[in-house]
């Protein structure tokens, strides 16, 4: 675990993590998510996680913040206000069955995509893009990918906060203070 200030995205990323919360480097985060987790490989290539101070993922479980970064360019405001979400949600649904299907032939659990937790929502303001998606997966309840997207100038920073779905209206409690925690540096806003 690391915590303090971490530079992500060679430099154009930079989390302050208060005291309560650590970060897990890549390496780390993978053998959460594939080792702990029981994903397939290809789903432990992150960026890091930010992780609750005292997590015992063996025991307790609880949520995590995954962080992705997409050098994609520049995302104008105005995109947003062209996507039809309902497709959006109907097209991911069928990609995610897809993926799905592909993870029980490996031997590993469904994961797919049920519905919108919360549908998507641009904040033009703070540039930051807010959904949550449900999915079905083998276990007693669904699982919640509460994802924000965080406009950069050369990219964006993918922040997916995963939990049970019992966990929503914590999630989103929680979701302020973990935004609070990454920003870009001088030239990347």
């Amino acid at each position: 675990y690391k915590s303090g200030d971490i530079s992500l995205a060679g430099g154009k990323v930079k989390l302050s993590l208060p005291p309560d919360f650590q970060y897990l480097d890549p390496a780390n985060a993978r053998k959460v998510l594939v080792d702990i987790f029981g994903n397939p490989p290809d789903a432990g290539t992150t960026d890091g996680m930010i992780v609750p101070k005292g997590i015992n993922f063996m025991k307790d479980g609880g949520w995590t913040a995954v962080l992705q970064w997409k050098g994609e360019g520049y995302v104008k405001d105005d995109d947003f206000a062209k996507t039809d979400f309902n497709e959006m949600l109907s097209d991911l649904k069928k990609a995610y069955k897809a993926g799905s299907d592909e993870r029980v032939r490996e031997g590993y659990g469904k994961m797919e995509l049920a519905a919108w937790a919360q549908q998507p929502h641009y904040d033009r303001t703070t540039h930051k893009l807010y959904y949550a998606k449900l999915f079905d997966v083998d276990g007693p309840e669904q699982q919640l990918n509460y994802d924000i997207r965080i406009l950069g100038r050369h990219g964006h920073l993918e922040v997916s906060i995963m939990s049970p779905k019992s966990e929503m209206s914590d999630i989103e409690a929680k979701a302020p203070t973990i935004l609070g925690m990454v920003d870009f540096t001088e030239g990347n806003r």
